[in-house]
């Protein structure tokens, strides 16, 4: 009997030795962590019209929305905000966006959320571009040697009546169309002032309302105060077609 005993207390010895030796064993300690819910934009660039409605831009939150309230923190082109969000709710934060052609750069830089949730702010996601479509499109002309060459832009309608110019004696001239004007057509030319090449390369760089961006270049015969037609353009609304023309042909 006494036997027995003593191998029962060797097993209950050897038991609590062990049981102790696993609970020290930080590999061996379970603990009940969440991982924190991502807040992102969901893509890198936004093309709005220009509204005196304030626009709402959503922000991503993922696997799912935070059942907690949360504060989103944020820069508008470089100026601090915040924005509160209720729980369950979808993200969105306010933008004026009421000035055409306004192109706003947004960066999220922290979550603080009520509660036992955690969120964090997805790096690789955590920028945005919003750009408000334009209310006219842009035409910037360039050329060599601004120095000792010198041309001049207008823009026209179909009937010769100039609705843009740029005379200035600087490099570079730049004239627009708004998109008020009437449809149809309408006509821009390149004019040599005095220069010294013969011809006179140049670039046309047309900014269209929705900021996409199109280039033209050719040449202009040296021939002073002749005006030569480069770019055909047919409006109709916002949107615009343009054909470019040999500017080499005097008007």
């Amino acid at each position: 009997m006494k036997k027995i005993i003593n191998i029962f207390v060797v097993i209950l010895t050897a038991s609590l030795v062990f049981t102790s030796c696993a609970i020290n064993d930080d590999s061996a300690i379970v603990v009940n962590q969440t991982a924190p819910k991502l807040v992102s934009f969901g893509q890198p660039e936004f093309l709005v019209e220009s509204s005196a409605t304030t626009f709402s831009l959503p922000v991503v939150v993922s696997p799912a929305a935070f059942g907690s309230n949360y504060l989103i923190e944020y820069t508008v082109n470089g100026v601090g905000a915040s924005a509160s969000i209720n729980g369950g709710q979808a993200a969105q934060l306010p933008l004026d966006v009421s000035i055409p052609g306004t192109v706003i750069d947004v960066i999220i830089d922290r979550i603080s959320v009520v509660g036992e949730e955690s969120g964090a702010v997805d790096q690789d996601n955590n920028s945005t571009t919003v750009k408000v479509i334009n209310d006219r499109i842009s035409f910037a002309l360039s050329w060599p040697d601004a120095a000792n060459n010198d041309l001049d832009f207008v823009v026209s309608d179909a009937d010769l009546f100039i609705i843009d110019n740029s005379e200035s004696t600087t490099a570079g001239e730049n004239i627009e169309l708004l998109n008020s004007e009437p449809d149809g057509t309408y006509r821009v030319f390149v004019r040599d002032w005095i220069s010294v090449l013969d011809p006179i390369p140049f670039t046309i760089e047309v900014t269209f309302p929705d900021f996409t961006v199109e280039t033209f270049t050719g040449n202009v015969p040296n021939v002073d105060f002749q005006f030569n037609e480069a770019l055909n353009i047919v409006k109709t609304g916002s949107t615009y077609v343009i054909t470019q023309l040999d500017p080499t042909v005097p008007l």
